[in-house]
Order: C-alpha cells, then sequence, then structure tokens
C-alpha cells in the first residue's frame, strides 16, 4: 500500500501530535509517591512533640497538634487507672497521629493514581478524536479537489 501525499502528511502530523500529547499528559500527572509507612511516619513526627511533666511520673512527650486541655484529659484519665497509665496513653496518641498521617498519604496516592489514570484515559481519546478528524477532513478536502477536477 503506498501513500499519497496527503495521507503522509497525515502521519506526520499525527505523530507530532501524539509526541506532543504525550508531553502534556506526563507533565500534567500528579505525584503519587508519598510514604505511606506508618514507621517512617513515626519518625517523622517524633520531633512534633510537646512535653509534659507529670508528678510521679517525670516528663512524657504528647503530639503537638493536642491543646493543653486535651493533654491533661489525657493525663487525668491515665492517672485514674491503677497503675497510671499516661505514658502507654502518650505513646498510642503519638502512633495513632502517625497512622492517621499514613491513611493520608495512602489517600493521596490513590486519588493521584485514579486522576492520572483519568488524565491517560483522556489524553488517548483526544489524540484519538483528532487524528480521525484531521484524517476525515483531508479525506473529504480529497474528495472536494476530485469533484472540481472531474468537471
Amino acid at each position: 500500500m503506498r501513500l499519497n501525499g496527503w495521507q503522509r502528511l497525515w502521519v506526520v502530523a499525527s505523530v507530532l501530535s501524539l509526541v506532543m500529547t504525550v508531553a502534556i499528559v506526563v507533565f500534567g500527572l500528579r505525584d503519587v509517591d508519598q510514604i505511606e509507612e506508618v514507621a517512617f511516619h513515626t519518625q517523622r513526627l517524633a520531633k512534633d512533640i510537646t512535653a509534659a511533666e507529670i508528678t510521679g511520673i517525670g516528663t512524657v512527650n504528647f503530639p503537638n497538634d493536642l491543646t493543653k486541655e486535651e493533654i491533661a484529659s489525657h493525663v487525668k484519665r491515665g492517672m485514674s487507672t491503677s497503675p497510671p497509665s499516661v505514658v502507654a496513653i502518650a505513646k498510642e496518641l503519638i502512633e495513632l497521629r502517625a497512622k492517621r498521617a499514613s491513611a493520608l498519604a495512602e489517600e493521596w496516592n490513590q486519588a493521584g493514581r485514579s486522576e492520572n489514570q483519568r488524565a491517560l484515559a483522556l489524553g488517548i481519546g483526544a489524540w484519538l478524536a483528532f487524528v480521525i478528524a484531521l484524517y476525515l477532513f483531508g479525506w473529504a478536502l480529497g474528495w472536494v479537489l476530485r469533484g472540481f477536477k472531474a468537471t
């Protein structure tokens, strides 16, 4: 099968538009490389603590996103048990914060993957529509020009 000049022009335009479409889609993709491991978030958030001095126990580290009232409430709850479980409660709160951060990272990555799949499908669809429309336009233009030559 030999390609005429119009078809060769269509192939060149199709390849160039494919390269542009790939570039646009790739540069528009969302990052999905958030670390989802709880241990990573535990280490990352370890410096974001508030030290509370508790009589009879010593210094206990709480997450710094807690208010003083919330810390006091947790200390009161921990001191009401025998033996006092304030340190365990503080560690549990820090672990929960790391798990929450891990879950948020996982949610971010999943949403990004979905968004990237939609962008890829849209890019492929737009490119195919452009290529088909360009071919049909060239075919229609050739048909019209052949009509003028026939008379």
